[in-house]
């Protein structure tokens, strides 16, 4: 069975592999040399993952998950959160 990371991060998938049986092999994005930027609209973590496993998921047909991540800095009342890159 396959299984897509929606990432280009090589380093995250080697964290990843050792958690899934044997039987799972493991894809990121480059290994599918998927370049298109996929827009995150999402304003929640959560919802921004949500847009990138959907978006490959209907473009290969194959069970896909993403992540999303950035800065919750309490003093700025947890900002910028899920604007962290263009804060």
């Amino acid at each position: 069975m396959k299984l897509i990371f929606c990432s280009h991060n090589n380093k995250k998938k080697e964290e990843i592999k050792p958690l899934l049986p044997k039987s799972i092999e493991l894809l990121i994005l480059d290994d599918l040399n998927y370049h298109r930027e996929i827009e995150e609209t999402a304003l929640t973590f959560h919802g921004n993952a949500e847009i990138k496993a959907k978006t490959i998921y209907d473009q290969f047909g194959v069970a896909s998950f993403g992540d999303d991540s950035g800065l919750e800095v309490e003093a700025l009342h947890h900002e910028p959160g899920v604007f962290s890159a263009r804060y």
